[in-house]
């Protein structure tokens, strides 16, 4: 592989905000990533026993039929309209929020609260603070940005009076933070129609310096074409930002994949990366690249999607494993920097056979280890093969770089219900089910367990 593929192995934080949206829905998505191909490290991982303790609130939680041992942080997830917080270090759940609770689900940076669609809530008092969307939490401070039903924007501290950003009727459309948290890139449209006049149209991406609230426009679509910018988020280090180009506005060429474009952000002609889906975990930043899995053939992604790699500031990418073959690939994940300083870990990716998916929930997935460079061999987890009928699905590295957590899916009777689970992918420990995270959509072999749950680790 070129050089520039080669500094994979410096990893940074995994993949932490997630959004899925069946009409398009995007979410910040940061990644760090290793070769596999440097030597896998052995660690003794037991699994722990079933427990019961009192949470917070001073209700009985969940009983876990075996817990990973550590500290592994906590995973928030909707089940039935409820918000639950599950606590790893004992694999206790307690409800944070009762009903009426959707995603998609993301975590303030240090853990103190959770967002979903309409509010926010402190994982330690239960406190709901109502907002207008799911908003998007800053990665360095615990504070939201979030749209208002006009095409305003407003930013959000927990405690205090919101901040105006920009006015009603500016026509935001999507946003997203820069890493250092200190720029917010927003796309812009009054598309409303048909009847729309093109120079009325403002597809455009605009940055706002949070400290100042000076705004500059970086991306301006010729009125003439129609394709509003929705922003996939910041390169690592803040230099690029990347959109997804909606098409026609059109919700079924949306359904099919759309045009991933990237920016600099001081301005200037936007470079076509691929066409890609616009689930927030087909695509994920690994140390300076992007890996992402090819779209082979719409929106069914059990049609031999593949997987890829780029960077920029050529963004030339290389095939790490080709689309068209048997396995069909999805759902991909880097390790942590941890798991490199360690001397291993690669990228897991979900895999399964190539086939129509018809019915929905024939996928039968599992995880594999593959070094994020062309012409690699991916190794699968034998221990993630489910049973006959289940898919293995979401895997994500935790924080320390020794465990992967995936939610294992049951498709029968159309209720895809999910049990988290955790593998040692180094002593080959399977530990679980920890908990039962509740029923999720599946369009077109897609689950929607990114928007469902986020992890803080």
């Amino acid at each position: 592989m070129p050089d520039e593929t080669h500094d994979l192995e410096a990893l940074i934080k995994e993949a932490r905000a997630r959004q899925r949206a069946r009409r398009i829905r995007l979410a910040l998505v940061l990644g760090a990533a290793a070769a596999f191909a440097g030597g896998l490290y052995a660690m003794v991982a037991d699994g722990g026993s079933a427990t019961m303790s009192i949470s917070d609130s001073g209700r009985a939680s969940a009983v876990s039929h075996r817990c990973p041992p550590g500290n592994l942080g906590t995973v928030a997830f909707t089940r039935r309209g409820a918000l639950d917080l599950l606590n790893l270090r004992g694999c206790t759940t307690r409800v944070l929020v009762r009903a009426h609770a959707v995603g998609p689900v993301q975590f303030s940076s240090d853990g103190r609260y959770v967002a979903f669609f309409g509010g926010f809530v402190s994982t330690r008092s239960g406190r709901i603070t109502h907002i207008t969307g799911s908003g998007t939490w800053s990665p360095t401070a615990d504070v939201l940005v979030d749209g208002t039903k006009k095409g305003g924007l407003v930013l959000i501290t927990p405690g205090r009076s919101p901040r105006r950003l920009l006015p009603d009727g500016w026509g935001v459309l999507t946003f997203a933070f820069s890493p250092n948290g200190k720029t917010l890139a927003v796309s812009r449209s009054h598309y409303a129609g048909p009847s729309t006049p093109p120079n009325r149209r403002d597809q455009q991406i605009w940055l706002i310096n949070l400290a100042t609230g000076s705004r500059k426009m970086i991306f301006k679509l010729p009125p003439w074409q129609l394709a509003p910018q929705w922003v996939q988020g910041f390169s690592p280090d803040g230099k690029w930002v990347l959109f997804w180009e909606d098409v026609q506005n059109s919700a079924s060429m949306a359904a099919d994949g759309l045009p991933l474009l990237a920016v600099p952000v001081s301005g200037g002609k936007a470079i076509p990366i691929s066409r890609l889906l616009h689930y927030s975990d087909v695509v994920t930043w690994c140390s300076g690249s992007l890996v992402y899995v090819i779209d082979h053939s719409g929106r069914g992604v059990t049609l031999g999607d593949g997987l890829a790699v780029t960077k920029p500031p050529l963004w030339r990418s290389q095939t790490i494993l080709p689309a068209g073959g048997t396995t069909s690939w999805t759902s991909v994940a880097c390790p942590t920097a941890s798991a490199a300083a360690r001397g291993g870990g690669g990228l897991v990716v979900a895999g399964g056979p190539t086939n129509a998916d018809i019915p929905f929930g024939r996928e039968h997935r599992s995880l594999w280890m593959v070094a994020a460079q062309a012409g690699s061999r991916p190794q699968r987890l034998s221990e993630t093969v489910p049973p006959k009928g289940q898919t293995d699905e979401l895997p994500m590295w935790s924080g320390d770089g020794r465990w992967i957590l995936f939610v294992r899916t049951n498709p029968s009777a159309n209720r895809n219900r999910g049990q988290l689970y955790a593998l040692n992918p180094f002593g080959g420990n399977l530990v679980g089910p920890i908990a039962a995270i509740g029923s999720s959509e599946n369009y077109y072999g897609s689950y929607s367990w990114p928007s469902q749950l986020d992890w803080h680790r």
